[in-house]
């Protein structure tokens, strides 16, 4: 592979990131609105929407974290 090959190979894998992140992004902020609704839905009904951050600390095995981290360096 040339010079300008390895660049233009370069360009798009950028690109493709550019475009993975902004579905990354765009994902989150559906998420943390479905969760500021049903946050909203717990205090209506008077509940409590505390979660305890530990039980969310292994939600994924270090196999599955790995293999995810993996699949988006691609």
């Amino acid at each position: 592979m040339n010079k300008k090959q390895k660049i233009a190979e370069t360009k798009k894998l950028v690109r493709e990131l550019e475009i993975s992140e902004q579905a990354i992004k765009q994902s989150l902020a559906v998420i943390t609105s479905r969760k500021k609704s049903l946050n909203q839905e717990l205090a209506s009904l008077g509940a409590s929407s505390s979660y305890s951050s530990k039980k969310l600390n292994n939600v994924l095995s270090e196999k599955q974290t790995l293999s995810i981290l993996g699949s988006l360096t691609k």
